[in-house]
């Protein structure tokens, strides 16, 4: 893991703040700084420090306020920081680690010592429950559904909004009711396994620095009891797989909707895959359209960067659902090759197509039927669904969903301009 400041202290405690390698983050409470620097301490300025990242340097400076800038303990005016070194401001306090310092965090009394970010901690739920792998009488689900109510980590869980094979995700909150978090809690079976677990900490590398307006931040992740978690933007609002439940028994969306989130989804995937990072599990499920100003947001994504060894690696591994397999690429079906952009492309035509003609691009009773289907069954035009859809646009989401990768786009760079300026035409 690379540096990061951690909230130790304060409302919220367990924040994570990745520095990049360059550049300087303001800290206080306005509200025109990133959320995630952004602090709900009354006793925190506007603008009360900055940090400032300057190749293996890292500096703290104080923006001269009357409360001042604490470096353990000590006012200070501008400090360069060491690994393990606690800032303090108004009543928050946030620990500078570099590496594998925060995984070994222990105690969550001591503010010099406490994190609870990083799958290598072990923060004990609020409310033991007995070790669902020493009882294996007792299923995944039922050990998950009896989170409800109880504190897992800092959050307390208020309410299921979604399940899947490998996990459920709950409305949450940390500290107060005024933070609401999105809580994927993965099934106990998930946590014992070196090889997922060394993936899942490599994803949380990755995308806990990535910001985009089309991407749910994701705020950090780690390890309590058997169970592991990851804290996610919440959004009020709808996700698409219900968006496309309703359309099968009521009137289909109209198709603009369908390149509205395609072309902010593909933002999206231009940003993520310009810093290297695959998305790998696009689906309706993990797209969100917030209520309000519609916009479309692409969530799961530190997750599906584990799947894959998770599949390989656990004995007691979990098939891939039909519901998820419709969006699979066709070289990712046996799930032995590796993901590219491509994929995430397919993916996105996948979802966009399910849109359309409000149903999966294509159905089965089983996975193998299922597979052989996403392998070599051209889909159904999505104008036979839909009229209205202008030819230009369904070349587009054919093309996507090409079987051979070399014949779609060959990234969601080159795919966005496309679907911006069909965008642009349609207003």
């Amino acid at each position: 893991m690379g540096r990061q400041l951690v909230v130790i202290r304060g409302l919220e405690r367990g924040r994570i703040m990745a520095l990049e390698n360059a550049g300087v983050l303001q800290i206080g409470c306005s509200q025109t700084l990133d959320v995630l620097c952004r602090f709900r301490d009354p006793a925190v300025a506007r603008v009360h420090c900055e940090i400032n990242v300057d190749g293996e340097r890292v500096t703290v400076i104080d923006a001269a306020t009357g409360s001042g800038t604490f470096l353990n303990g000590a006012r200070i005016t501008r400090q360069e920081l060491q690994p393990g070194d606690v800032i303090r401001i108004g009543g928050t306090e946030l620990r500078y680690v570099i590496g594998e310092d925060s995984r070994s965090d222990r105690s969550i009394d001591d503010p010099r010592t406490s994190t609870s970010v990083d799958v290598g901690s072990d923060t004990i739920l609020s409310e033991p429950l007995s070790d669902p792998v020493s009882q294996p009488q007792v299923s995944a689900a039922d050990i998950l559904n009896k989170l409800v109510g109880k504190t897992l980590a800092r959050y307390k869980i208020e309410v299921q909004l979604g399940a899947g094979h490998w996990g459920r995700v709950f409305r949450a909150c940390a500290h107060s009711a005024e933070q609401k978090v999105a809580l994927k809690v993965l099934c106990p079976e998930f946590g014992t396994n070196a090889e997922t677990m060394g993936s899942f900490r490599d994803a949380l590398k990755a995308v806990l620095p990535l910001r985009h307006p089309n991407l749910l931040l994701h705020y950090g992740a780690g390890k309590a009891g058997p169970f592991c978690w990851i804290a996610m933007e919440y959004v009020e609002g709808r996700s698409l797989t219900q968006v496309i439940r309703r359309a099968s028994t009521t009137a289909l969306p109209d198709w603009r909707l369908a390149l509205q989130v395609g072309t902010q989804i593909s933002r999206a995937l231009v940003a993520i895959h310009a810093r290297q990072v695959v998305h790998g599990h696009i689906t309706p499920q993990n797209v969100m359209i917030r209520n309000g100003d519609k916009e479309a947001k692409l969530g799961d994504l530190m997750f599906a960067r584990t799947l894959l060894h998770a599949r390989r690696d656990m004995r007691t591994a979990l098939p891939r659902r039909l519901d998820e397999l419709a969006y699979v690429a066709p070289e990712g079906i046996d799930e032995r090759e590796v993901f590219g952009v491509r994929a995430d492309v397919y993916s996105l035509g996948a979802t966009m197509y399910a849109l359309l003609t409000g149903r999966p691009i294509f159905t089965g009773k089983t996975k193998e039927e299922l597979a052989q289907k996403v392998r070599r069954t051209a889909p159904i035009e999505p104008i036979l669904y839909q009229p209205s859809i202008p030819h230009a646009f369904q070349q587009i989401v054919l093309r996507m969903l090409s079987k051979q990768p070399r014949e779609r786009f060959a990234s969601a760079a080159e795919l966005l301009p496309e679907l911006e300026r069909l965008h642009n035409n349609s207003r």
